[in-house]
């Protein structure tokens, strides 16, 4: 499977590169934050610590963060 990634990567370097390196690493960069984001809030909702953070009184006084953590 590896090899095909490979010959596929060489021959996108042959036609000419792979376009903007800034483009791919924004858009890397993003998803990598989106995919840790959502897996951080979930393990947060699985092990309690939203139900912990709810009952302090700065989330208490910040309605808008009742509404995030649900």
């Amino acid at each position: 499977m590896a090899w095909v990634f490979l010959q596929a990567g060489l021959e996108k370097w042959a036609e000419g590169g792979w376009g903007d390196p800034i483009a791919w690493s924004l858009a890397g960069f993003l998803n990598m934050l989106l995919l840790f984001g959502l897996a951080a809030w979930g393990a947060g909702r699985l092990v309690g610590v939203d139900g912990v953070l709810e009952e302090t009184r700065f989330v208490r006084s910040n309605p808008w963060l009742r509404y995030l953590l649900g």
